[in-house]
């Protein structure tokens, strides 16, 4: 008897098994997207073809366009104030705000007495280091919808590596932070410089050239 009510209860406990399998896979949209996402490799490619592009590669009429079309707001020391005319050439609707000896401290009261555009640029640090906490200010004033470029160092100074390592951390931590690498891109230039720190008339052309393709490789890559 009990042989045979095992018999009959058989066929209901695989039907429950099956129904409950069912439930537990994943949607089959779920599935398809994890199926379309790109691969490792496809993703190495593609940032190779972006570093490629930052450090060689020349910015198109359109790139330049779609440059002239942007909202910048730019804060620098000497080194910035030196490159605003090619700043003004390249971005037409750029703000700058920079002057000499210009230390990262004076730009968090500019930031919360200024309108903010989509796109802050920023290049300080040739005159001294600065904190976690006072990087944390200036993103909190920015928040986190808009894009921010910091242009890293290249000073002969103690300071060089704090500030430059700083960056690197803070673009870690903040997904809207990038860091444009002056300091490897004119490594072994002289010639780009009057003093080894700023940049003569060829270098001035160079370095926004260079800020141009950095802020360009996010819109293509």
């Amino acid at each position: 008897m009990k042989n045979k009510i095992m018999f009959m209860l058989l066929p209901v406990l695989l039907l429950t098994g099956c129904q409950k399998s069912t439930k537990e896979n994943p949607p089959t949209s779920k599935i398809k997207s994890s199926l379309t996402t790109k691969s490792q490799p496809e993703k190495t490619k593609l940032a190779e073809k972006r570093e490629k592009f930052i450090t060689q590669g020349t910015l198109s009429q359109k790139d330049k366009e779609k440059l002239a079309q942007m909202s910048i707001l730019a804060f620098g020391d000497s080194i910035m104030e030196g490159c605003r005319d090619d700043y003004q050439t390249l971005f037409p609707k750029i703000q700058i705000d920079a002057g000499v000896s210009r230390q990262v401290g004076s730009v968090i009261g500019e930031l919360q007495s200024k309108p903010l555009t989509n796109t802050i640029l920023i290049g300080l640090g040739t005159n001294g280091p600065f904190s976690q906490s006072q990087f944390d200010q200036i993103m909190h004033i920015i928040g986190t919808k808009r894009e921010v470029y910091f242009i890293n160092t290249n000073v002969d100074q103690d300071w060089q590596e704090e500030v430059n390592d700083m960056l690197s951390s803070g673009s870690k931590r903040y997904n809207n932070v990038h860091v444009i690498d002056w300091n490897n891109y004119s490594a072994g230039h002289e010639n780009w410089f009057w003093d080894g720190i700023h940049p003569n008339i060829q270098g001035r052309q160079i370095m926004v050239d260079f800020v141009g393709r950095n802020i360009i490789a996010d819109e293509k890559y």
